[in-house]
């Protein structure tokens, strides 16, 4: 039997750590911060070598700064379905990546971006590079290492040796010798599609916050959920909900866009992609674009915000309070926090569950995915779900052939309150009892009440079926809506237990 090839791309551990950050592996222009690697080779694809690495393509990963620390990821590519590129007698190819263990070639090109989950392993040249990789995630927030392997030993340090490494292809795509009669590769450039890489991130980080708060109740669990299909939601009285589905939808409907729309696609675009939110927000409404019935309302809501934060005269609540639409809280509201970790330990008890999901998708959106809140992404297997998301997201907005081996959805809260166990373990543990109801099923007949210092006790002849609990919709929204839950994973796994 052959022994199964690996497939290796090389980088820096600085760009490294942004891949993680940002929950995909992209061409250079889907970071904000980049180094040389080898993804400038064919731009907008991702080359992999088949059991050893290129002596040039690492010396390029540390060729832009000094004290650059290579790293190589062993890509799984069984965990993705379609096409890729091959060079072969002076062209590029289309070969099947189910078909690459028969394929005799060394090199090939995916199209960019990957998730996460296709990272079998990151290797580092030596244990000291690892761990001092290990140490600097851990004081940033936004480096979640999740399930990532980290290896570092004697068997790998071969594929980072540079001067004596043995290259077998039959073609070096470095060549640049005159005598060569081979074309370099760098010579033909592949086609790609531009993808619009804030956006994308942007749909990551409306995923990671909308789970959390679809702990709030069965409507911000069926918003989430519909978000991750990217389906609408068609309950007709969210229809601000909707404005923001339908600008991420994946197959966008022709249709005529009226005033609410454009003003829910303007502040969409200006969270993705300002830098300067407050200022692009107020001059976008103070635009002489809008029409005569609306230009009014715009500027009204413009000269709010610019006093939103200097007004003496109101209490931030009040403010809250006599804003007329759901669209001037969530404004006011991303006026006043800086990012989803605020939003969250913030609590004014007068808002409702669908201005919560509002507030989410927003925040999510203008903080993307890297800036969302870091023990939301450490729930389980949640980061690579997420990232799965966001690269078949883009792939899908290209037309892209390329699929990836799904990822199991985690649970939000409201799906283990399914688990009668669960219930009661987490009713009692978070105090919010009161927010559910009982019912209990008693055969006909006789029965006895017997009641004692702990309650009361019925006594019926034959079998009872097992009590159903029930959330109470706005003692539960009421209670568990003021409540900062960090604990998402001790929930996952008490779920796990109890089910058992």
């Amino acid at each position: 039997m052959n022994k199964k090839s690996k497939w290796y791309f090389p980088t820096n551990t600085i760009n490294l750590r942004m891949i993680i950050a940002q929950g995909l592996i992209t061409s250079p222009d889907g970071f904000k911060k980049y180094y040389s690697d080898a993804l400038e080779f064919q731009p907008g694809w991702i080359p992999l070598y088949k059991d050893e690495v290129h002596p040039e393509a690492i010396q390029h990963c540390l060729s832009e700064r000094e004290n650059l620390t290579p790293c190589i990821l062993e890509i799984d590519l069984n965990r993705i379905k379609g096409t890729a590129k091959a060079f072969k007698s002076q062209e590029f190819v289309d070969i099947l990546l189910e078909n690459i263990n028969t394929i005799d070639i060394n090199l090939i090109f995916i199209l960019a971006p990957l998730p996460l989950s296709c990272i079998f392993s990151v290797i580092f040249r030596k244990a000291e590079e690892k761990d001092e990789f290990i140490n600097d995630v851990k004081i940033r927030d936004n480096v979640v290492l999740g399930d990532i392997k980290l290896l570092s030993n004697k068997s790998y340090k071969k594929l980072f040796n540079v001067k004596t490494l043995p290259f077998t292809y039959k073609l070096d795509i470095f060549s640049t010798f005159p005598e060569s009669p081979a074309i370099s590769i760098k010579e033909i450039k592949l086609p790609s599609n531009k993808i619009n890489y804030e956006k994308i991130f942007s749909y990551g980080g409306m995923i990671v916050n909308l789970f959390y708060y679809a702990k709030n109740g069965h409507l911000s669990n069926n918003i989430f959920q519909s978000v991750i299909e990217c389906h609408n939601f068609t309950d007709n009285q969210i229809s601000d909900i909707n404005l923001i589905l339908e600008y991420f939808k994946k197959r966008k409907t022709e249709q005529s866009i009226n005033s609410k729309k454009r003003m829910y696609n303007g502040i969409i675009r200006i969270a993705i992609r300002s830098d300067n939110f407050k200022e692009d927000i107020i001059e976008f409404l103070e635009s002489n674009s809008w029409e005569a019935n609306i230009k009014k309302r715009a500027i009204d809501l413009a000269n709010k915000l610019r006093m939103f934060e200097s007004v003496i005269t109101q209490t931030v609540s009040e403010q809250f309070k006599n804003a007329k639409t759901s669209l001037e809280k969530m404004l006011l509201m991303l006026f006043l926090r800086e990012d989803s970790e605020s939003l969250i330990e913030y609590d004014l008890n007068i808002f409702t569950e669908e201005e919560y999901i509002l507030f989410a998708m927003l925040f999510g959106i203008r903080d993307k995915y890297s800036k969302t809140p870091r023990f939301i992404k450490e729930t389980d297997s949640f980061l690579l779900m997420v990232s799965n998301k966001m690269a078949s997201y883009a792939h899908e907005e290209i037309n892209s052939s390329l699929q990836f081996k799904n990822i199991e959805r985690n649970l939000t809260i409201i799906d283990m309150l399914k688990n009668y166990s669960f219930i009661k373990w987490f009713a009692k543990h978070l105090d919010v009892e009161s927010s559910f109801q009982t019912t209990i099923k008693i055969p006909k007949g006789d029965y006895k009440l017997k009641v004692n210092n702990s309650g009361v006790e019925i006594i019926v002849e034959g079998i009872t079926q097992k009590p159903s609990y029930e959330l109470i919709k706005e003692k539960y929204f009421n209670s568990i809506s003021k409540l900062k839950l960090t604990e998402y994973q001790k929930f996952s796994t008490k779920y796990k237990k109890l089910k058992q």
